[in-house]
């Protein structure tokens, strides 16, 4: 798959990170060289090499409020059925 003209005028518009040394390559080309370490990479949506995304950490509350809650039934279902 070949490099496009547009891939090599348009600029990332949100963060994406190089997958060696982590440097914000917001700004920069779709497809290139990391500025900080010299890593190729390749950020088009089709054909992503080179690097990483961020992602939010964040605390999944429902999902731990479900599990507390299945684990309860489960200990309740497993207490009645001893008792009899």
């Amino acid at each position: 798959m070949s490099v496009g003209l547009d891939d090599l005028v348009r600029t990332l518009s949100h963060s994406v990170f190089c997958d060696r040394c982590g440097y914000n390559l917001r700004c920069l080309r779709y497809v290139g060289r990391c500025p900080e370490c010299g890593n190729a990479y390749n950020a088009r949506p089709l054909k992503l090499k080179g690097i990483y995304h961020a992602f939010d950490l964040k605390l999944p509350v429902l999902d731990i409020f479900v599990a507390i809650i299945s684990v309860g039934i489960g200990v309740v279902m497993i207490v009645r059925s001893l008792d009899r």
